[in-house]
């Protein structure tokens, strides 16, 4: 692992070495996009949050755009809890982190049902699009350029499309992000 570099490794690299890392300082950032098993690798993360640990992860705050697009959707609907629900996330590669995050933020918050599409670009850090379907709408966000575009639909409307910025944050923006949540 290079502090100075980019490398994509496993995290933990050894549990123990993270936990001293992490006993060391108040507030520890990671970059689940660098993860090669990001299943894995952010259960591990979970599990030292779960202890207590800070810990706060660049690839989440790349997902802040997409989490406001949905939640301006959401207020065009009704959901209930309990309604059968299934959230389609397309990323390519380097999104593989973000994907996983947002699908399990989807998967705790409405219960739905997770697919993953592998066919987005493979060079961008964040999805591609998010699908979110139930008997009574579609929720449809696509990311052209520095936008996500919001389609919002039910049986009785199809309302206006509306737009949220996407993330333009550089990593070096992220990480002074990051570091004022601390």
């Amino acid at each position: 692992y290079k502090v100075t570099g980019v490398q994509t490794c496993a995290l933990p690299i050894s549990a123990s070495t993270f936990d001293a890392l992490a006993n060391l300082c108040d507030h520890v950032i990671v970059d689940s996009r660098r993860f090669t098993q990001p299943s894995s690798d952010l259960a591990a993360v979970a599990a030292r949050r779960g202890q207590g640990k800070r810990i706060t992860d660049l690839a989440w705050l790349r997902l802040r755009p997409w989490r406001r697009a949905l939640a301006e959707a959401f207020e065009r609907v009704s959901w209930l809890p309990g309604t059968p629900t299934t959230a389609t996330i397309r990323h390519g590669r380097q999104a593989l982190g973000a994907a996983t995050l947002l699908g399990d933020w989807l998967g705790e918050r409405l219960g739905a049902r997770i697919q993953f599409d592998t066919g987005g670009d493979p060079q961008s850090p964040s999805p591609d699009g998010v699908a979110v379907t139930t008997s009574a709408f579609e929720i449809d966000l696509a990311r052209p350029r520095q936008q996500i575009r919001v389609h919002v639909s039910t049986p009785e409307h199809c309302f206006l499309p509306f737009t949220v910025p996407a993330s333009r944050g550089t990593d070096a923006d992220l990480l002074a992000g990051a570091i004022d949540l601390a």
